[in-house]
């Protein structure tokens, strides 16, 4: 699949937080909180104004009020004014579903896989950046 969308125009930008350097008490106690951080984070190195943000999850649907005030909050705060942000079910997006599949490899590339980096680097040239963020 990878060999597929790697010849189509885009470009990804992604975020790593790593869990297990994150209190488990601090997960279990605010995962909505854990979620709307890791996007501002996305969304802070990446955002423009005048953007649509599509966040996949059709769980993610019942915190949507919270996520949308948060994200809107805390973009404007940094003179981001303009976005919208709407939740679909990846089965439905194939935008989304691509997305998937390059979070899949990124996270792979940090696991103990032994092809971890072989997907990584069939998408080396649509990969723009990937920061690594803490808490």
């Amino acid at each position: 699949m990878i060999d597929f969308i790697k010849h189509f125009d885009f470009m990804a930008y992604a975020v790593v937080l790593e869990k297990k350097d994150i209190d488990p008490g601090y997960i279990q106690k605010s995962n909505i909180s854990l979620y709307n951080h890791t996007l501002k984070e996305l969304l802070l190195r990446v955002s423009k104004s005048d953007q649509v943000v599509v966040i996949d999850g059709e769980a993610a649907k019942k915190h949507a009020g919270k996520v949308r005030a948060y994200l809107r909050q805390n973009l404007k705060a940094k003179g981001i004014e303009k976005t919208t942000i709407r939740f679909v079910d990846s089965r439905k997006d194939s935008l989304v579903q691509i997305a998937d599949i390059i979070a899949g490899a990124i996270a792979r590339s940090y696991k103990d896989k032994t092809d971890a980096q072989k997907y990584l680097n069939l998408l080396k040239d649509k990969i723009v950046k990937i920061d690594i963020i803490k808490l």
